[in-house]
């Protein structure tokens, strides 16, 4: 019989049917959140010390600021510059990430065909500003990402070819810099009409297959780390822990970063609608123990609620979803991992 120790940071709910040993003591590194869009800079600061209470609650160590990776029309604009009286205000509650608001923009506005020695000087310019200003990694960057309408309103479609060329040039880059890339990458395995649930006005009617591009970007220089964010919510739901399991085995610089926001019974979900931890991905994660990290994806505002989506509920998935694995891969996934490849410290 599992000996349980009985904490609060496990859902309620959750208890009753519970028989895993509870990690209440294993903190986790939350690798991206940001601030919800149209909210002003100024504000930052103060919802950041609504942040760090929450971090408390959850035992979340440090939270990794991550800036969405904003479409050429978006009319916001989120990035490193703006974090840093965040990181200032909270050393050692919070790193940050640069680029989702003017790298992914750079690479969507140029057509992959015409790139030539001035958008690349362009790139390693605004990457060395952010690198400079502390980033400890590029992105949030995309080279596929569905229109979500629930999200926001306007919450755009955008696509661009997941080799192109300044992507593997940013590749290139992170990997003489020694940082990660974090890709928001929405994955079409086949040529396939968009999913009825994603059916919209801006997302195209007809997708066109993007993995095997998607893994010329991950091949192209094996000293650049790769963070596929989000898996465990993926909108399209093709993201399949076998089609992970692959990419994995066959990519040794891919790492991925878990969004436990929802339960229920779609494979490409972690936990099931109990909240207990699906036999498929603890067998994923006790094989790659090293290539995963947690991640909330919040966006977080002023008021009460304190995150317009993800937040409280991730952080609480999270923590179960911690508390079900072997205590060594729980602290690898919860904190180790993203230690070691943001260059965190301890």
């Amino acid at each position: 019989m599992v000996n349980v120790r009985v904490s609060g940071i496990v859902l309620s709910a959750f208890l009753a049917v519970a028989t895993w040993t509870v990690h209440a003591a294993t903190p986790f590194i939350d690798t991206q959140a940001q601030f919800e869009i149209g909210v002003s800079t100024r504000n930052y600061v103060e919802i950041s010390d609504a942040i760090v209470a929450e971090m408390d609650k959850w035992g979340v160590r440090m939270t990794l600021l991550v800036p969405p990776p904003q479409p050429s029309q978006a009319r916001f604009r989120q990035d490193i510059e703006d974090y840093l009286p965040v990181l200032k205000k909270h050393p050692g509650r919070f790193a940050a990430l640069g680029g989702g608001g003017s790298i992914n923009r750079m690479i969507l506005e140029s057509d992959p065909q015409r790139v030539g020695d001035g958008e690349r000087r362009a790139l390693r310019a605004r990457v060395g500003e952010i690198l400079a200003a502390g980033a400890v990694g590029l992105g949030e960057v995309t080279s596929a990402h569905f229109s979500l309408p629930k999200m926001f309103q306007g919450h755009a479609y955008s696509a661009t070819a997941p080799d192109h060329p300044l992507l593997l040039e940013l590749a290139d880059i992170a990997a003489e810099r020694n940082v990660p890339i974090d890709i928001h990458f929405d994955v079409v395995p086949r040529d396939m009409p968009v999913p009825a649930h994603l059916a919209n006005a801006l997302n195209p009617a007809q997708l066109k297959a993007n993995l095997p591009q998607f893994e010329r970007f991950v091949a192209h220089n094996r000293k650049a780390s790769i963070v596929w964010s989000h898996a465990g919510s993926d909108p399209g739901r093709q993201r399949s822990v076998e089609m992970m399991q692959d990419l994995l085995a066959r990519h040794p610089n891919l790492y991925m970063s878990i969004r436990p926001n929802l339960t229920g019974p779609l494979p490409t979900v972690v936990l099931d609608s109990q909240g207990a931890l699906k036999a498929e991905w603890r067998k994923l994660f006790l094989e790659f123990p090293d290539r995963f990290m947690m991640q909330t994806d919040a966006f977080y505002r002023l008021g009460t609620p304190i995150v317009q989506f993800g937040g409280v509920r991730a952080m609480e998935f999270g923590r179960a979803l911690l508390d079900q694995l072997p205590d060594e891969v729980a602290a690898k996934i919860g904190h180790a991992n993203a230690q070691r490849l943001y260059r965190l410290g301890n």
